[in-house]
This record gives C-alpha cells, structure tokens and sequence, in this order.
C-alpha cells in the first residue's frame, strides 16, 4: 500500500501539487517520467549582496560563491532559498572560480587569490599578481586559467600555497576563458574567439574566430563553443581542432556578457536586458523568455536544474529550469473585496487549508464566518473585544481570544463556542492541525499552551509582552514575538523557549510546516527572515508600519500588512516584496498552505481576498485537462498532460508494427500494472514498456555482493564478489562463523579488515544504496563497514556500529578530514541487525537524500550535515573492519551478505531483502513478508504475535442477541488467569460450542479468516488485546477515537463475576478495560496469530 493518498499498487493518480502522473509501486507513489519539450526557467530565489555581483558560481553541495566587488561572498543555496555565510575582503573580484578543495578569486587590483573554505569561514590559501586585470577564470583540477585582460590569457598551477606560471598568450585582452580538457577557448575583445592547444606549458594558437564586436563570454558543452558577443550577440560554432565554424547565430538587445549551456536550452546575460534564454536545435537559435533582472547581469554559472546570475546592484539570482508546468504568472497581482463582508472594525483572520472556512473577529462585534470561501458570511457569538483568532486545518475546530477576557473554542465550525481558562490580556492564538494544541500570547504574563483542545492550560515561556505567536501544523515548532523584546522559537511543543533576534517593536510572526523558515515584522522597522530555524536572519524590504505576516507551508510565498499603507505579497521566501491595492488600516492576514488563496482584513473596512493556481488545465493537441493519459498512435507512446504540455511516459518508437503486445496480451496504450517487478507498464503496440523502473524484487541493479561465506578467511585470502569483478583482500587472521545467511566473519580488534580498493558505484553517483548484516561482539565496540577517510579526502559511503551506542548511516562530503554528512539512530546491542542506506541525490532535503532501514524498517534519523545531491569522489577505499584516519579504529564483531546496488531501492525491496536474507519480524509495527504485522509478543508463551493490517467490521461477542450464558472459559478476573492470556485456546472453546449464544462471532470471525497466507488467526485474550494496544501506534489502523463503541476492541476473555453477559473489552484510546459490555454490543475485532 503507498500512503497520502491510500492506495494498492498499480494505483495512478494525478498529483496536483507537483503536477505529476504518478502510480503506486506497492509501497511508494513514483512519478511518471518528465520528458518535457517546453522547458523555460522559472526564479527560485535571490539574495541582495551588499556590493555589486559580477560573477557566481556554485558546487553541487549548494555552497555558492560571489565576486560582490570589493569582497568575496559565501552563501549556502537550499534549492528554494539562499542564506549568507561569510565574507571575505578582495580589492576588486570581478570573477570566481572553485575546485574541490580551494575557491579562486580574480582580483583586478592583485591578480588571483585563492581560499580555502570549509563552510563557515575563509582562509587565506596564496596569491600571483598577474600582469593584467584579472577577471574571469576557469579551474580544472591544480591548473587556473585566468582571463587577465589586457594581461591577456595567464595559465598557472595550484599546488595548494603557490601558483606557478604554466603558459600564456599575451597579445590579446583577454575577457573569459573556458578549457574542455582538449582546447582552450578564448573570449576577447579585439581577435575575438580564439582556440588553443595546450600541452600542460605552451599554448599553440589553432584558429580565430571574428565576432565582430568584441568576445565577452564563452562555453562549451562538448559539441559546440557558445560565445557572447557584445553588441553582436550570441554565436554557437562547431571546431574540430582546425577551425570554427558558425551553426547559428542571434543578435540580443543589448550587450551579451556571458553564456551558460543546458541540455538544448542556452543563456545569455545580456547586461541592461536582462537573462535571454534560446533553444538551439542543431541550427537555429529560438528564443524561449526574456527575464528581467533589473540591473545589469553579467556572471553566468549553470548547474542544472539552476542557473545562477550575478546582477549587480540587486545581487544573485537563482532560476530553476522547470517543464514549463507552472504557471508563475499567477503572483497575487490585486486584491478583491468580499461584497457581501460587512464593514466592521476587524482584527486577525484565519483560514482552512482549502479555503473554504474563513474566520475573524472584530473588536466590539461578533466572530465573522464563511463556509463557502467568502460567498456568504455569518455572525457568531457575542460582541466581545476580540483580538485573535485560529483554526485546525479542516476549519471544523476554531479558537478566538477576547482583551481582557477569555479565550472561546469551538468545535463545529465556529457555530457554539465555549469560555476557557480566564480572563487576561490575550493578543494572539494559534492552533495545531488538529485542534489540540492551542497556545495564546498574553501581554504582561505567561503565555498559556493546551494540548487537549482547551480542556486544561499551563504557563509557557515565561512573563513577557507577548504580542503573536504562531505553530507548525503539528504543534512541535513554534514561533512567538515581544514587543520591545526578541522573538522566540520553541522545538518541543512549547515547553522551552529560546530567544533569537534583537530587541524591537515586534508586532507578528509566521513560520513555515517544518519549522526552518520564519518571518516576523514590526512597525518602524523591515521585514526579517530566517530560512534555517532563526539562527541567522536577513531583513527584507523596507521600514514600514508593519502589522502582521503569514506564509505558505513551504515558506515560499508571504503576505504582509501595513498599517496605513498597502498589503505586501512575496513569491521567492521574503526575497522580494510586491505591494497590492491601496493604502488602508490593514489588520490581519492568512494564507492556504499551497500558497494560492489569501485573505486580509481591513480595520474599519472590509474583507479582501487574491485567489489563483500554481497549475496550468489544459494541454492542446489534442486539448485534455491535466492528468490526462492518452496513446500517441503516431509515436506509439503513452503521454501524459501536467496542465501545459504532453510528457512522453516511455521510449518513443514511430517504426515497426503496432499490432499488439503478448503475455498478457494487450492492443497498443493498454496499461497494466506488473507486480512481479512492481512497476506500470504500457502497449507501445508490440511491447511491454515500463514507466520508470522495472526491478525484479531487490536483485535489479545489485553491482556488487560480497557473500563473505568463504571458510578460509587468513591473511592474503580473496573475498569474492559474486556478481561484480571487485574482489577483496584480507589482512590479519579472521574467523569464519556461522551468519545471518550462510558463514560471516568475525572480527576481533586485531588489525584484521578486508580491503576493497576504490568502488565506483558509491563515488560521483546520484543514487546507489549500501546494506550489510551487523553484529556487535560487545557493547559500544566499533563495527565498520565501507569507504571511510584516510586523511586526504572522503568518498563513498558507510555503515558503522560507533562506540557512542549509535548506528550510523552516511555520505562523505567534498571536505578533507573527517568530516561526513550522517544521520544515527541509537543501538546498542549484541544481535544481528540489516543496516541498509539508501541514497538518493535527487531528491530535496536531506530525509530524502539519504534514508536509514534498519531490519527493513525506515529509521528517524538525526543529522550531521546536508547531504549532497551527488556523492563525492574521493577516491577513497572501501574496507570491511577499520576506519583509517588521524585515528585507525578496527572493528570488535560480525559482517555478513554486504551489497551495493546502482538505484535507490524502495521500502518494499529493502524489507524483502531483509527477509529473504534471514530476518526475523520482530519490531512491533514491522510488515512481514506475508503482510502481515508484527503485534509484539504473546503471554501465551512468550512467542511472537501478528495481526492483520486493518479491524474487520464491527461484531457482538456472541451471536448478537440477548441470549447470555457463562461459557466454560474460567474468567479473567486476574490478569494472572490462563484465560486472560490463552486467545487461541479461548476462541477454539467459544467456536465449539452450542449453549443458545452460539455462534460466538468475534471468535468464529477470526478463526474462520484467511489472510496472507494463514488460516490459524484467533481473537485475542485479554492480556494479548493489551500487547496490541500498547504497540497500537506502531502498528497502525486501529480506531483510536475512544467514543463507544468506537474505538473499542472484544477479547477472548469472560469476565462472568456479576453478569452472564460481560466480556472483556479494551478501549483503544485510553486503555480502559469494559467487563460490563453486553456480549450482543456490535464492537471492533483485531484478530492475530501465532
């Protein structure tokens, strides 16, 4: 089953929010593949450097550097926000390069200074003063091209301190330079384009290309040499070590500076006009979009799917090449009144996450209310002097807060509402998505947290001027603001508060679901922004009468008022602010978690809203609404529309037959869902093709498989790799020991490890995933598995038992010593255990990157570091028992069956591997290879437990009549009667007998299923329903709503004492046992088995 939605493999949907077909492999949804003809850029995000960026450039682990004139900058990039690092003071960098251990500067004053970072600060790592102007540069591995201008073209080595000369050409003034690791290509301003060879020392001229107007800019992508040309534009040749030739060509507005190159599409900055974009087909250049970049854009660095601009005044910007899907026009451009909103004097507003239920009371007035997104509005309530108000997620629990009064919850929409706590002087509430936890900030006093819907109230954050206080949707991260004091962030649901930011006015305060962006604002003063959890803050825009602030649930789009002044919306995380209508006493906002609909009040005035979609509807040719699935009979392909264009699901294939497709047999665009190979396939007319990949269980893609089974295991021996051709060697004497499938071995401290070399497959991947079978031999001993530092880099991956009582999973980073980016979990046993990483660079966020199975169930992981979206190569072996590095640390304990796989496996493959390897179902909640779920272990012989993934329908204990009788079963008085822990013995007494009560159907329900494989499945005896209840949560499906009969679950046991007609039931939520429950009582059945 895949979740958020429900649904069995082979389900398709399609996805709104990313605008994306997807199926159900079984376990995950897998988005359809984007092969797109229409792909253009989008802006991402920006950040305003103090000086005036020239040049940019980033590494795949998102650390960007900038040439911001008279100094260097360092940022980190998140993929949808940039955040300032440090700095460092350079007379006049004009250029920026970087390799993996130094970043390089071209200084127009001293020459070219180079840096080392490591991501906090600079260092200082050499300096060569070139006879020119140093500008733009080009790094490949220890060697630096620098375009020095009138200096003309400088080579030099690096080696880490000192630059030594290594060729130049200076007759020319040279502008930009790029090697392809053959050719040097040239960009300057007299001769134009020139190439070179070049043997490490010299540089032969081979040909120039005239463009005209002087060269400014130059790329190649290994085909062509793309060129910017001033006033002339843009030229793309060919050279094939003799001479240019010209293949297409196009006059920009105004001035190309630099060019950048993805896939087909081609980049231009073009000073005063901005970012051009074109698509070259081999010939022709077409021009995508024209991007406005308000100052003049010069540097260019392209790391797709980004591509980055230095714009001068206004700083870096950073676009993403997207297929064209969304549609980002829409940008709340106005605002619209709600006609029939009454006009009234209204404070804050809240909003469902659909729209649908809008709220917000009014000082001296009634709590207005909409049910149908702001058509028709209502009154509720009293005239109060209401300050504040807040709902749950579905608007069905509110929450609204009187000056000098109570705080009222409602549980109906806002129809009744109820006094809670007392009277105090609340400013603001807010409300989880479930309407539990409420928190109200009070002026002068405690703020004061509920976490049982209002029922009962404590004292948090201590006695301050609290003035707005806001949550994440599941009540965990907060964000609360003082006026005249700082704002505070709590990571515990409230129950610890730390101060951030500095003393001011503050007024209101937002946060985004994860808790990482926050936004607050007060009168006098900008708009501040953290995008990594208020350790660091930017402030945006500028000083104004700033009332209150909202944001997506991605903290991407914002919504700002102003007192006296205009609404202010930002589509790039508070980066850039746009004002909307006109000046009023604006009071509240809110906005739906997708960013689409916003509402904002009006202090006295009215209710306003900007409502629009991040989705395009249709595609044309044909013309079909998004999701759409359609068979191209021209093609022979199956395409999908995501709301503008057509996206090809498979290999295109116009030729051969297009009759039919065998086994199972099936007319051109069937769909069929394999569950052999767990993945969507569809008719092309002669074959099967799959969407996505198609793997065979968890062997599909398995590159190396050390089995480790070998029975003489002493020094010099070879550890075969049984499906790829990288054998290891061993050092020291191991003992070959009887493992978790088939021989392991064992390791005893002594300087034993197996060596591998380098492995490819973990090294300059997007994916691949890592699994051994672990053993401690004593608690806290080292346990290591994989490629670990060795004092001049990290590469690979790894596994490890530490002696910190953790297991760790991890990813070595582009930084010399050891330094990783990892996440642990906390273990410390002696007992096998299937450690498996998963690594997926594809992804967004390092819970994403990088995901920890142990025992095939995924783990929560703490992380150190981010991980990165490619896996470094640092050419660094792999091993099996020590770590080498400033410290040697060797391994006390057992490996077993060690993997590595090319792709990320999904859940289902990672627990299958675990079973088929020998793994028990043993953690309460763990889906076994029947499927079912491990309940934990029964009193009736202290033997493992499982039950069905789901109740079945509500049924009586006996045959649903009032026809009672004590059965033979003695009754569970005590918890320590047989009956109370003997469920199978139980069910098969009540299923054989005939006393009038007969059938018992609780129990011949159960003993008559037949699930996953199974027909000994028996009700649960009263101390076994208790095991499950106390592991209810891990195993999942059971109605906890505690309202009977809701929620409440029949046993085995009797319970007879005062009534015939009591059996023992047990209430899910609170754990409360019912012996009065009439046997005819229609309750929930849990059945298990041993």
């Amino acid at each position: 089953m895949c979740a958020d939605p429900s649904a069995p493999g082979g389900k398709i949907i399609f996805d709104v929010d990313t605008a994306t077909v997807q199926y159900c492999n079984g376990a995950e949804w897998v988005k359809f593949p984007r092969s797109c003809t229409a792909r253009r850029l989008e802006l991402n995000s920006s950040v305003n450097t103090p000086g005036n960026a020239r040049d940019v450039v980033m590494n795949a682990g998102g650390q960007m550097f900038v040439a911001d004139g008279a100094n260097l900058r360092a940022y980190l990039f998140t993929g949808s926000s940039i955040t300032s690092v440090t700095s460092t003071a350079v007379t006049d960098t004009r250029g920026v390069a970087i390799n993996d251990t130094h970043v390089f500067a071209g200084d127009g004053t001293t020459g070219v200074r180079a840096f080392t970072y490591n991501g906090i600060s600079f260092s200082a790592a050499g300096t060569v003063n070139t006879p020119g102007t140093a500008t733009r540069l080009f790094v490949d591995g220890n060697t630096v091209f620098v375009a020095d201008g009138t200096g003309g073209l400088r080579i030099y080595t690096y080696d880490g301190a000192n630059f030594t000369p290594a060729g130049f050409d200076s007759g020319v003034y040279t502008n930009d330079v790029y090697y392809d690791g053959t050719y040097v290509f040239a960009a300057n301003s007299i001769a134009g384009l020139q190439a070179y060879s070049y043997d490490g020392s010299n540089l032969v001229l081979l040909d120039t290309f005239d463009t005209v107007n002087d060269a400014s800019g130059v790329t190649s992508d290994g085909n062509y040499v793309y060129v910017a040309k001033d006033a002339a534009g843009l030229s793309v040749l060919t050279f094939d070590g003799t001479s240019f030739v010209e293949v297409a060509s196009v006059d920009t507005p105004v001035f190309g500076d630099d060019v950048g190159v993805a896939g087909n599409l081609v980049f231009v900055t073009d000073g005063s006009g901005g970012l051009i974009t074109y698509r070259f087909d081999g010939s022709n250049l077409n021009l995508v979009n024209t991007i406005d970049t308000t100052d003049w854009a010069q540097g260019l660095h392209v790391l797709a799917p980004y591509v980055l601009v230095a714009a001068n005044t206004p700083g870096v910007m950073a676009f993403e090449i997207t297929c064209g899907s969304r549609n980002l026009a829409c940008t709340h451009d106005s605002l619209t009144v709600f006609g029939s909103s009454a006009s009234t004097d209204y404070e804050r507003i809240a909003m469902s996450d659909d729209g649908q239920i809008i709220a917000t009371p009014a000082e001296a007035d009634e709590i207005y209310i909409s049910t149908d997104g702001g058509a028709t509005w209502g009154q509720s309530d009293s005239n109060r002097n209401w300050t504040s108000i807040g709902m749950s997620a579905d608007g069905q629990n509110m929450v609204a807060a009187v000056n000098s009064g109570n705080i009222y919850t409602s549980t109906d929409q806002g129809a009744n509402w109820s006094p809670r706590d007392a009277n105090r002087v609340w400013r603001s509430v807010a409300m989880s998505a479930d309407g539990q936890t409420i928190i109200g900030a009070v002026d002068g006093a405690n703020m004061r947290l509920s976490t049982n819907g209002g029922a009962s109230w404590s004292d948090v954050g201590g006695s301050r001027a609290w003035r707005d206080v806001a949550m994440t949707p599941n009540g965990q991260i907060m964000a609360a603001v003082v006026s005249g004091g700082q704002v505070y962030r709590s990571v515990n649901g409230g129950a610890n508060w730390t101060a951030q930011q500095s003393n001011r006015t503050w007024r209101g305060v937002d946060l985004s679901d994860d808790g990482q962006v926050i936004t607050a604002v007060a009168p006098g003063a900008q708009i501040y922004v953290s995008t990594d959890g208020g350790a660091n803050w930017d402030a945006r825009d500028s000083s104004r009468t700033w009332w209150a602030v909202k944001m997506s649930a991605d903290g991407r789009r914002m919504i700002a008022s102003v007192e006296g002044g205009q609404i202010y919306v930002s589509h790039d995380t508070g980066t850039t602010w746009t004002p909307l209508d006109s000046n009023r006493d604006w009071r509240g906002v809110a906005i739906t978690p997708d960013g689409n609909r916003m509402v904002a009040t009006v202090r006295p005035g009215q209710i306003y809203y900007s409502a629009c979609s991040d989705i395009a509807t249709e595609c044309n040719n044909p013309n079909e609404p998004a999701g759409s699935i359609i068979y191209n009979t021209d093609d022979r392909v199956v395409q999908w529309c995501d709301g503008s264009d057509w996206h090809a699901a498979g290999p295109v294939d116009p030729g051969g037959p297009a009759g039919g497709c065998n086994n199972p047999n099936g007319a051109g665009g069937d769909m069929i869902y394999n569950q052999d190979y767990s993945v969507v396939q569809y008719c092309d007319g002669g074959t099967w093709r799959s969407v996505g990949k198609a793997c065979e269980l968890f062997e599909c893609g398995l590159v190396h498989h050390w089995k480790l089974d070998e029975s003489s295991v002493t020094g010099g021996e070879i550890v075969e790799d049984s499906v790829g051709t990288i054998n290891g060697t061993i050092t020291g004497t191991l003992s070959s020991v009887a493992g978790q499938d088939g021989n392991a071995v064992m390791f005893d401290a002594n300087n034993e490890y197996i060596s591998f070399g380098v492995i490819p497959a973990l090294e300059g991947q997007t994916e691949f995933t890592l699994s051994a079978w672990m053993k401690r031999n004593a608690l806290n001993s080292y346990l290591l598995v994989g490629a670990y530092h060795t004092g001049t880099g990290n590469g690979g991956a790894y596994l490890d038992f530490w002696n910190d009582s953790r297991a760790w999973w991890g990813v070595g980073n582009s930084a010399t010593g050891a330094q990783f980016d990892e996440g642990f979990a906390n273990l410390n046993d002696t007992s096998w255990h299937l450690l498996t990483l998963v690594y997926d660079g594809t992804q967004t966020g390092n819970a994403n990157r990088l995901r920890a199975y142990l025992n095939g169930v995924p783990q929560a992981l703490t992380f150190n570091g981010t991980i990165p979206a490619v896996s470094y190569s640092g050419g660094q072996p792999f091993s099996i028992g020590r770590w080498t590095g400033g410290t040697t640390y060797h391994s006390r304990g057992t490996v077993d069956d060690v993997r590595i796989y090319n792709r990320a496996l999904n859940a289902v493959d990672v627990r299958n591997l675990y079973f088929a390897t020998g793994g028990l179902c043993e953690t309460p909640g763990q889906v076994c290879a029947d499927g079912s779920i491990y309940a934990g272990e029964s009193p009736d012989g202290g033997v493992p437990m499982y039950t069905t993934p789901a109740d079945t329908d509500f049924t009586s204990w006996n045959n649903g009549t009032g026809t009672y009788t004590d059965s033979p079963l003695v009754d569970c008085v005590a918890d320590n009667e047989a009956s109370c822990d003997t469920g199978e013995a139980n069910t098969n007494t009540l299923v054989g007998l005939a006393d009038g009560a007969e059938p018992y159907e609780a129990a011949l329900h159960c003993a008559n299923l037949v699930a996953h494989g199974r027909s000994d499945w028996y009700l649960p005896a009263r101390n076994e329903l208790m095991e499950m209840r106390t592991n209810r949560v891990a195993i999942g499906g059971f109605d906890l709503s505690g309202s009977f009969p809701n929620g409440t679950y029949w046993s085995s046991s009797e319970d007879t004492t005062f009534n015939d007609n009591d059996a023992i039931n047990i209430n899910f939520q609170s754990g409360a046992e019912n012996m009065a429950g009439n046997k005819s009582n229609e309750l929930s059945v849990r059945c298990v088995r041993k």
